[in-house]
């Protein structure tokens, strides 16, 4: 088993086949800092970028086969299947990476899997049949790295290519870049397996992962997806406009918010989680919402305005229950986090964030010991359990 493996939960069998569950990632703090960080390279000025990230429990799970014919085959539950040919700079399966509305992800990571590593016969074709998606879609979650990391652990089994999770990490983030994600490297941190709580640095081409002691008492985070709206893209080449040269004032207040403001935050949000301080670690949160909300929405006020994700960090109805809240991933309609004032807080914040203010769904994720505690899921159902 290549090292670090364990972390993700993989099962290979002798017949030639392999099951995958990557999880998707929430971002506690610092996006948007990996791919401005990442303009160092081309603006050593800008500031580096600093993150925290969590594991979720939920994720995409997928059963891959290895096949005699040199194709991808891809299969999931409600879509046709559908079948590219497999060889070194195949055009078709570059094409659909660019344009397939569903599969480009797949198809992305294919694409430089088999640049990167094949040869005509050398390698077999691989069936990658998804089994159970239980993280929701484009709502910050890194759902799209989830199927990027989840394909390259289907090639690193069945390719037998031995990458390490920083190999496999690249090979995801290459692929989810030709698919034209204009993302950063913060997402392809999913490989690191539900549960993990860490600290990513982003300084240029180089991104650098760093430990967080973790606290004996538990820290209680709630994440919903909001039931609305957002254009992921739309943020982040807005956003993006502002770099690596900033125009004018305003691009500099974003500058200064992903560098240094960003990284204070950051050392303080590492600082309390280690502590298992949760009112210190939602006022955090609070501050960074509104710098965030200063600095970004200028920049891309059609999506970062974000009526309902205000709405519900307003709500009266959450404040008892929380030490305070932010947007989740790239920000925008998608997904709301909040700090739960304790683990009975938490479970009471997911059914009023579903039930009372209209959420499709809400999770619960414990940071801290004990770490196999399995997130809570509410349905969209008042009620249902």
């Amino acid at each position: 088993m290549v090292e670090g493996e364990a972390m993700i939960k993989t099962e290979l069998d002798d017949g030639g086949s392999v099951e995958v569950f990557v999880p998707g990632r929430l971002c506690i703090i610092g996006e948007h800092s990996d791919w401005a960080g990442a303009f160092r390279v081309t603006n050593p000025k800008i500031g580096t970028g600093y993150a925290v990230v969590a594991g979720t429990q939920q994720g995409i799970r997928a059963r891959c086969i290895r096949l005699v014919q040199p194709i991808l085959r891809v299969k999931i539950s409600g879509h046709d299947d559908e079948e590219f040919p497999l060889s070194q700079g195949n055009e078709r399966l570059l094409e659909a990476a660019k344009h397939h509305q569903f599969w480009r992800y797949v198809c992305g990571t294919a694409y430089m899997a088999s640049l990167r590593f094949s040869k005509p016969s050398d390698f077999p074709g691989i069936e990658i049949s998804v089994v159970e998606t239980s993280l929701p879609m484009q709502r910050g979650l890194s759902s799209s790295a989830a199927i990027c990391v989840l394909t390259a652990r289907a090639f690193n089994h069945l390719w037998k290519l031995s990458l390490s999770i920083d190999g496999i990490m690249d090979l995801a983030y290459a692929g989810e870049r030709v698919a034209l994600s204009l993302c950063g490297r913060l997402d392809q941190a999913v490989a690191f397996g539900p549960g993990h709580t860490g600290a990513l640095i982003f300084d240029g081409d180089v991104t650098t992962s760093i430990p967080i002691q973790l606290p004996r008492n538990q820290i209680f985070l709630v994440f919903a997806d909001l039931n609305a709206h957002k254009n992921t893209v739309r943020i982040l080449s807005s956003l993006q406009e502002a770099f690596p040269y900033p125009r004018d004032a305003r691009d500099q207040k974003l500058h200064k918010l992903l560098a240094e403001s960003n990284r204070d935050i950051f050392f303080a949000v590492k600082r309390a989680i280690e502590e298992g301080d949760a009112q210190r670690l939602g006022e955090l949160m609070v501050e960074y919402q509104k710098q965030f909300d200063e600095a970004a929405i200028p920049l891309c006020p059609d999506e970062l305005t974000a009526p309902r994700l205000h709405e519900v960090l307003a709500s009266e109805k959450v404040r008892h229950l929380t030490f305070g809240g932010k947007g989740v991933g790239s920000q925008g309609d998608g997904a709301v986090q909040f700090v739960a004032r304790d683990e009975q807080c938490a479970s009471e914040l997911a059914k009023v964030l579903v039930q009372d203010l209209g959420c499709a769904e809400a999770f619960v994720l414990p940071i801290g010991s004990p770490r196999t505690v399995d997130g809570l899921m509410l349905p969209a159902t008042p009620g249902e359990e």
